[in-house]
């Protein structure tokens, strides 16, 4: 599967630099375009619509993680960078990779095979999600290892977030990790069941069972009790019209 890329860096010799290890160890990425401003690459990017996007991090006098919040529908991410200090930054942003130049081949090449496997999951994942309506019955395609299962999203409890991962509680007392994040299930599923009661926390608002405003704790029909952020207390009884 060949994977489109764009490229923003300040500098030229690094954009060529970047460009030419590509063509040579990556064959299977089509670079679609590049540049050395944030305002230029925001355009280019909701035109083009690139799979990857690889970003140095000091562009001048601003930061490229700007860029990446104006992104609503956001391509997978490799930093290439100079610097070491924003690593934790990569991490909040989901990133792939972080490549501290000079760009060794070898963690180039790691970083466009992870892209490859992202890409091919979103698709694959796209074509699933297309597959499970069923008679107006709503189901989630969660992805394992070496499968996906498909669950109807009544019998999901409640998601919880551990990092990059999430754990999907179920109906059954089965309980199924992911290594993806919380957020990147938060849209698939329907805010009318479903409410975000914290940082960590997605629940299915069908399994409440009861909510106690003093401790801020809301208990689940499965015995689970969760804590709800106090920001998120008033919109919850309104959900749930306590």
């Amino acid at each position: 599967m060949r994977v489109t890329a764009y490229i923003l860096d300040d500098e030229r010799q690094a954009r060529e630099n970047l460009s030419g290890a590509l063509k040579r160890f990556c064959p299977e990425v089509r670079l679609l375009g590049e540049s050395g401003t944030i305002d230029k690459a925001l355009a280019d990017i909701i035109h083009l619509e690139p799979d990857l996007l690889f970003l140095d991090v000091e562009l001048k006098d601003r930061l490229v993680f700007e860029l990446v919040e104006q992104l609503e529908a956001r391509p997978q991410i490799v930093f290439v960078t100079g610097h070491d200090r924003y690593a934790l930054n990569a991490i909040k942003v989901e990133a792939l990779d972080y490549l501290i130049k000079p760009i060794v081949p070898k963690d180039l090449m790691g970083a466009v095979s992870k892209a490859r496997q992202a890409v091919e999951n979103q698709a694959l994942l796209g074509k699933l999600k297309s597959l499970v309506q069923n008679d107006g019955e709503q189901r989630l395609s969660i992805p394992g290892k070496d499968k996906y299962r498909i669950t109807n999203i009544n019998d999901l409890i409640y998601c919880e977030s551990d990092n990059n991962y999430t754990r999907f509680h179920l109906n059954d007392g089965e309980v199924v990790l992911v290594s993806k994040t919380l957020k990147s299930f938060e849209s698939q599923l329907p805010n009318a069941h479903f409410f975000r009661i914290h940082q960590s926390f997605l629940v299915n608002l069908s399994f409440v069972i009861s909510f106690d405003r003093k401790e801020s704790e809301l208990l689940l029909a499965n015995g689970s009790l969760l804590p709800v952020a106090q920001r998120r207390k008033a919109e919850l009884i309104k959900k749930l019209n306590f």
